[in-house]
This record gives C-alpha cells, sequence and structure tokens, in this order.
C-alpha cells in the first residue's frame, strides 16, 4: 500500500468489476465503463503526479499499471466484443508511460496525457458505481470536479 498515494488504485479490480458489470449490463456498456475507469485511474495518476514530485516519479509505473488492469480486462471479455474503447485506452496508458520513461517533461509528453482526459471525456459522464442501485443514466449525475 505505500506505493500508492492512498490505497489500491481502483484499476487493480477493473477484471472483476467489468465481469461483475457484464451480469446487468450489456457488454457496450460494461465495456465502455471500464474504459471510462481505467482512463479516470489515469487521470488521477496524473493529477496526484502534478501535485507531488515522488508521485511524479511513479508515474510511468501507475500507467503501466492501467494498461495491464485493461489487459486482463480483455482477456475476460467474449471473442467479437466491441473493444475499440479498451483498446484505446490501453494505447494511451502505454504511449504515456513511454513518453515519461523517454523523457518525462517534454512537450510530447503533455500532449499525451491531454489525450487520457479528452478520450474519457468522449466516453461520456461517469458511470453507475453500483448500476443495479443507480436508476440514473449517464449523463444525468452532476459531480463537482473533473475526475469522480
Amino acid at each position: 500500500m505505500r506505493h500508492f498515494p492512498d490505497a489500491l488504485p481502483q484499476v487493480t479490480f477493473l477484471p472483476c468489476l467489468t465481469w461483475v458489470r457484464l451480469a446487468i449490463e450489456p457488454m457496450e456498456e460494461a465495456t465502455r465503463a471500464a474504459a471510462w475507469m481505467a482512463l479516470n485511474e489515469a487521470q488521477h495518476a496524473i493529477l496526484d503526479a502534478e501535485a507531488a514530485r515522488l508521485e511524479l516519479l511513479r508515474l510511468p509505473d501507475r500507467l503501466r499499471l492501467v494498461a495491464a488492469a485493461i489487459t486482463a480486462t480483455l482477456r475476460l471479455l467474449p471473442q467479437g466484443s466491441d473493444v475499440g474503447a479498451l483498446l484505446r485506452a490501453r494505447r494511451l496508458a502505454c504511449a504515456n508511460a513511454n513518453a515519461l520513461l523517454d523523457g518525462g517533461g517534454t512537450i510530447a509528453a503533455n500532449v499525451l496525457m491531454d489525450g487520457i482526459l479528452r478520450s474519457r471525456d468522449r466516453l461520456g459522464g461517469p458511470p453507475p458505481v453500483m448500476p443495479t442501485l443507480d436508476p440514473s443514466r449517464p449523463g444525468e449525475r452532476v459531480y463537482p470536479h473533473e475526475t469522480a
């Protein structure tokens, strides 16, 4: 736990969260939620890195964790699933981690990091945390800040 600022990142449990969602949501909605949560975790990692130098050093590893969680999630989805959003999220996380390792403070790394937020926003608003209990649809909820 000492390797993360608060606790284990939520994305650690992405395969499990996606598997549970598949029981109650259509495939498209479950994969959209998984991609949104992965990109949101990447955004949290970036925000932590902006706030503390130690987190900046950990940022490539946290982004690789996001990519690994997406890879594990992709393995449990049925063949032929529409996984484009998850694949894009994994490419962004890997590209950001590589850019940071190759020259951390470059303009290219900043552009890639901005891409994480834009991609997450294109997926719509945050998915319901517990879809069986949350009657609202994406976009209907109001959140006080950019990351959820």
